[in-house]
């Protein structure tokens, strides 16, 4: 997948999406950004799945592009919420954005801060890295 709008990557992105959700059956969707997003909502959506979580991490309507790009994002990310379970917002910000700009009901947009502020974390001595249990990849063959 690449940032730039691209319809046949996109296509290919998307159903080499729906294969890997419907062959793994997944049991929560978590997208980030906005392309990634859509592609990955819709794909979750078209596949069944019902728990959907979606971090914009910055919404595109808020900042690329021209007047009418940025309508037509909006209009994407309100379309989209229709199968969105969970908006978490990264900060308080973007939480007031989505419901400023109808994305997401209140009742469906959580505000997800960034930082520990004020609490002191334990020392674990033998704590061992986070491990990959099984790789998951989801390009398709010859997109790199």
């Amino acid at each position: 997948m690449s940032r730039e709008l691209s319809l046949t990557r996109d296509v290919r992105t998307f159903m080499a999406l729906v294969h890997r959700l419907s062959q793994d059956r997944f049991d929560i969707v978590h997208t980030h950004c906005s392309k990634a997003g859509a592609l990955g909502r819709l794909a979750a959506r078209v596949t069944g799945m019902t728990a959907i979580v979606h971090s914009p991490h910055c919404f595109a309507f808020l900042r690329c592009g021209t007047p009418l790009q940025r309508k037509i994002y909006l209009l994407i990310e309100r379309s989209l919420s229709r199968c969105t379970g969970v908006l978490a917002a990264v900060g308080s910000a973007e939480a007031a954005a989505a419901l400023q700009y109808r994305i997401a009901p209140h009742a469906l947009c959580v505000s997800v801060n960034n930082g520990v502020n004020g609490i002191r974390m334990p020392r674990v001595k033998h704590m061992q890295p986070a491990r990959i249990v099984r790789p998951v990849s989801i390009c398709p063959r010859g997109s790199g």
